[in-house]
C-alpha cells in the first residue's frame, strides 16, 4: 500500500545520500550529505533564534531549505548555472514534491527564504552560510593539510543578526589565530 507521504519521505531519503558538492570538489574527507547541513542549519535555528525572528517558521525554513536538491543536486556557483536557472530547477522541483503531497505550504517557505525579505527568511539564509563556515573549520581541524580558505570569501558584512556576528567572528579569530602560529 502507498500513501501521498511516500515520495516526499524518499525525496527525504535522498538528500541523505547527496554529498554537498563544495566539500566533494575540494578532496574533503568523508563529507557531509545535504540533510547533515540541513540538521544543522535547522539546529542553529533552534539554538540561536534571536526574540525578533519567529523560531518556530525558522526551523521550519533551515529544515527544508536544500530539499529540493534531492530532485536537482547540489548546485554550487561553480556549475556553470545562472542563479536563475538554479532558481527555476529548484521551484520546478517543489512543485513536483508539494503536488505529491496535495500541499504547498512547503513551496510557499521556500520561496520565502529565496525572497529574503521577511526575519525568518534573512536569519535561515545568513544560517545557511554559517552552517558551512563551520564546517569548513571542522574540515581543516580534522584533514591535515585540507585548507578551504575560498569558503570562508566575501562574509565581511553578510551577518546581520548579533548571534550570527558572533559565531563568525569566533570562527575568523580562531582562524586568524592558527595562520599565526
Amino acid at each position: 500500500m502507498s500513501t501521498k507521504y511516500d515520495r516526499a519521505i524518499e525525496l527525504c531519503g535522498v538528500i541523505k545520500r547527496i554529498p554537498r558538492t563544495g566539500w566533494v570538489r575540494n578532496h574533503v574527507n568523508d563529507p557531509e550529505s545535504v540533510a547533515d547541513h540541513s540538521m544543522r542549519t535547522a539546529f542553529l535555528a533552534m539554538t540561536i533564534c534571536p526574540k525578533e525572528v519567529n523560531k518556530d517558521k525558522a526551523v521550519q525554513m533551515a529544515l527544508i531549505h536544500d530539499l529540493a536538491e534531492s530532485i536537482v543536486s547540489d548546485i554550487t556557483p561553480f556549475d556553470g548555472v545562472t542563479l536563475e536557472d538554479k532558481f527555476n530547477r529548484e521551484n520546478k522541483a517543489w512543485q513536483h514534491i508539494c503536488d505529491s503531497l496535495g500541499n504547498d505550504e512547503m513551496h510557499k517557505i521556500w520561496l520565502e527564504m529565496e525572497e529574503r525579505k521577511t526575519p525568518e527568511a534573512k536569519f535561515v539564509t545568513e544560517l545557511d552560510k554559517l552552517e558551512m563556515l563551520i564546517q569548513a573549520e571542522e574540515y581543516e581541524n580534522l584533514q591535515e593539510g585540507l585548507h578551504l580558505d575560498q569558503f570562508y570569501n566575501n562574509f565581511d558584512g553578510f551577518f546581520t543578526f548579533d548571534c550570527t556576528k558572533e559565531i563568525y567572528n569566533a570562527i575568523q579569530t580562531r582562524r586568524a589565530a592558527k595562520k599565526n602560529k
